[in-house]
């Protein structure tokens, strides 16, 4: 059995929609929904990301960037 980059890159996509569902669901965080949908763009990447034109994921990464440089990724309590 050989193992591909491929599978390291499904179990960061599973992790990374885990964290974005734990931040959605997480009513005590200050900003949930722009925490959250940067985790779940971040999974989408890692998911789909061979799958989907270069041109979308460069735009997720943009607004990846937007979210997180505007204040809107925050820890949670």
């Amino acid at each position: 059995m050989i193992l591909s980059i491929n599978y390291l890159y499904w179990l960061a996509g599973i992790i990374l929609t885990i964290t974005a569902l734990m931040t959605f669901a997480d009513k005590n965080h200050p900003r949930r929904w722009t925490t959250g949908l940067f985790w779940a763009i971040f999974a989408v990447i890692f998911l789909v990301g061979d799958k989907i034109p270069p041109i979308v994921v460069g735009v997720g990464a943009v607004v990846m960037a937007l979210l997180a440089g505007t204040g809107g990724v925050t820890l949670g309590k």
